[in-house]
């Protein structure tokens, strides 16, 4: 779903929320025919007035409605995410109706693209139509990054989306949970499970109250303190980071001490 639906009042409005929500209803139980058919009364309505359908013009809401149900939520990878051709005609849509995209719109591409590169073309797609970006979108953007192969470049994103929250008025999202979790996540995939850790520390600490250690540096992309504490999610990841550190250190130890056995052989 998403913004967009039309102004207040009554009339075509509530009209097209009304139609909005038993496409929907469609797509949650399942029947995309259904949904399919409901909207082509729609888009007749609005692109071939001679046909004499009676249906509300397309809304924003609308084609996002069916992006969201056509491509799925993107949570299961990959490979789970369907081909764009299940969903890209629904952008092509966008333009013959004269429907704007929106941030939802901008959130929901992202999340179903497999692969860095179509990610950054869905991120140009989106400045070049003058979306207005807010943390989900910087989020998804993040998580692909991370989920394909470039983790390092997380710090730098999660900076410019705390300097583009502080200029549109949502800068405590960039020092929330879930951006502090995917810097916790990028660093463990980038082999750093000790500055996870020490970053989950800090975290901690700044948020309920207790004295840091000297050794707890702060994350250079937080312009402010945390906003959120840690969740159930950034205590997994951190469990999962001091593991991998312990992991680490152990194979460390038994490196050195074939090391020494090799050079006493010597």
């Amino acid at each position: 779903g998403g913004g967009g639906g039309g102004g207040g009042g009554g009339g075509p409005s509530q009209s097209v929320a009304a139609w909005n929500m038993a496409l929907r209803a469609r797509l949650q139980c399942g029947d995309r025919a259904g949904a399919v058919r409901l909207y082509g009364e729609m888009r007749s309505a609005a692109l071939e007035p001679a046909s004499g359908v009676v249906a509300p013009r397309p809304a924003t809401d609308t084609l996002n409605t069916l992006l969201a149900g056509f491509g799925g939520s993107g949570d299961g990878g990959a490979a789970g995410r369907p081909p764009p051709s299940e969903w890209r005609w629904l952008l092509s849509d966008m333009g013959k109706l004269g429907v704007a995209p929106d941030k939802f719109t901008l959130a929901t591409l992202l999340r179903l693209q497999t692969d860095l590169r179509r990610t950054r073309d869905v991120w140009r797609w989106g400045r070049g139509r003058r979306v207005r970006r807010d943390a989900r979108t910087w989020h998804h953007l993040i998580e692909a990054y991370i989920e394909f192969g470039k983790p390092g470049a997380a710090p730098r994103l999660l900076g410019a989306m705390a300097a583009d929250g502080a200029r549109h008025g949502w800068g405590w999202h960039a020092s929330g949970a879930r951006s502090n979790n995917l810097y916790l996540r990028s660093l463990l995939a980038a082999g750093e499970p000790a500055a996870a850790t020490a970053h989950f520390e800090r975290w901690s600490a700044v948020t309920s109250g207790e004295p840091l250690a000297p050794s707890l540096p702060a994350a250079r992309w937080l312009r402010t303190p945390p906003s959120e504490p840690p969740d159930a999610h950034s205590y997994s990841i951190a469990l999962t980071a001091v593991r991998a550190a312990a992991l680490a250190a152990d194979e460390g130890s038994a490196e050195r001490g074939r090391g020494g056995a090799a050079a006493r052989r010597e």
